[in-house]
């Protein structure tokens, strides 16, 4: 699939049925979805609002709600790019809308996180699985200390969610012990008040934070960029940008300067890793 990277009139006119004309005469741009996706969507998009490449002072809003609300903003024309922590579904009774575009921006690592008080530094996924479906119920069953364990895990139609069940779980459903929220920085906020507790996020939400959270291994590989670089730390998944139809006019020079320039290239590496893979159609 290749990017058109040259407006046509049929794409100007339905990018303005998205946009706001603010009085400077640039045109603004809603997107918004993942919260596991919003600290990159957010420093991308303000990188490119301030960039020279943007040659028409196009401006790129911002904001969270959750993959699924990102997917079908997509598709209602809500938003002109959602994005998605999740990929898409194309099968079944909750398959996706048909047409939508869901496009590759970075590949990250999703984690298990725990409090820094919490003397556990690395499970195994047989143990993680465990904790999460609800069988191991203390710490000190997987060498921690005598702490009930605590677990935060997110709200329905979160593409965080569903990646983390992909990747650690088999595809289970987390357990409903565990207390559902509506972000990867209340999980993050949650764990980080409890002494005892446990949860998940994107890895984005673990670099530069002051909050007394850490990140787990997994049987002792660390979930670091490195490691998922050199093929080492598997549980990573890609991060999409979902259009409605190929990304045309200047949505198009967006994705486009996302994918390829080296200032978003800069900007991806201090939480995730680049991606050049193909976009999917649902």
């Amino acid at each position: 699939m290749r990017f058109s990277l040259k407006s046509t009139i049929a794409a100007t006119a339905a990018a303005a049925v998205f946009a706001v004309v603010p009085a400077a005469g640039a045109t603004t741009y809603a997107t918004g979805g993942s919260t596991g996706m919003q600290v990159v969507a957010s420093a991308l998009a303000q990188a490119y609002n301030n960039s020279k490449d943007n040659k028409r002072h196009d401006r790129f809003t911002v904001t969270g709600g959750g993959s699924g609300a990102g997917i079908k903003g997509a598709a209602s024309g809500t938003f002109v790019i959602g994005d998605s922590s999740r990929a898409p579904v194309t099968t079944g009774s909750s398959k996706d809308a048909s047409g939508l575009v869901f496009t590759p921006i970075t590949v990250e690592p999703f984690v298990v996180i725990v409090n820094k008080a919490n003397k556990v530094s690395s499970l195994t996924q047989a143990q993680i699985n465990s904790i999460f479906q609800g069988e191991t119920t203390n710490w000190n069953q997987v060498g921690g200390a005598n702490c009930p364990i605590r677990g935060y895990t997110r709200i329905s139609g979160s593409g965080t969610l569903s990646t983390f069940q992909t990747l650690y779980l088999g595809g289970a459903n987390v357990a409903s012990s565990f207390s559902a929220v509506g972000s990867n920085g209340l999980v993050r906020s949650a764990v980080a008040g409890n002494a005892c507790a446990v949860g998940f996020v994107t890895f984005a939400y673990t670099v530069g934070t002051t909050l007394p959270i850490k990140a787990l291994a997994v049987s002792g590989v660390a979930p670091s960029l490195a490691n998922v670089k050199a093929g080492k730390f598997t549980y990573a998944g890609y991060q999409y940008f979902v259009t409605k139809g190929d990304p045309t006019g200047p949505v198009g020079d967006y994705v486009n300067w996302c994918r390829t320039s080296a200032t978003a290239k800069a900007i991806i590496e201090k939480y995730a890793l680049p991606t050049s893979a193909d976009p999917t159609t649902t």
